[in-house]
């Protein structure tokens, strides 16, 4: 087995089931490294303001939209930003869903972060087209056929 001159606490301990974890000052250096990836390339195909896109709320379980998460997407752009480390002029373009029973809730924090500078407002929720036994007789959405 290889040793390593890091201290202990700063290395991987693999779990059964090979999920890893990593001590709080290493995930915020990975955030970032992420941000600075995308940064770069982003830029080289000419991009040099990005929105990034990042999804609030949802009507079902999702891990990507929890709030840890964006927490923890936003931390590593901002820490990036901060430290001169992006190069494109990123901003936040929130992007809610607006059946999310909290999103009322949601939406001042997030429109007082640094780097927001755009909401949308969606429903993904399914409609009489998107659910076949639902499906509206074609005379019902007025539509005329022969």
């Amino acid at each position: 087995m290889a040793t390593s001159s890091c201290p202990a606490s700063s290395t991987f301990t693999p779990t059964p089931w090979s999920v890893t974890s990593f001590p709080a000052r290493t995930l915020i250096g990975t955030r970032s490294r992420a941000a600075v990836t995308h940064d770069a390339a982003s830029l080289s195909v000419g991009v040099t303001t990005v929105f990034d896109s990042l999804s609030v709320g949802t009507y079902n379980a999702s891990i990507a939209r929890d709030r840890d998460n964006l927490v923890r997407l936003t931390e590593g752009l901002l820490t990036a930003k901060e430290a001169g480390m992006l190069k494109a002029d990123h901003r936040i373009h929130w992007r809610c869903e607006t059946t999310s029973d909290d999103m009322t809730a949601r939406l001042p924090p997030l429109a007082e972060h640094p780097m927001t500078a755009l909401f949308s407002m969606m429903d993904h929720t399914p409609g009489p087209a998107a659910v076949p036994q639902h499906r509206a007789a074609p005379g019902q959405l007025g539509v005329r056929r022969g």
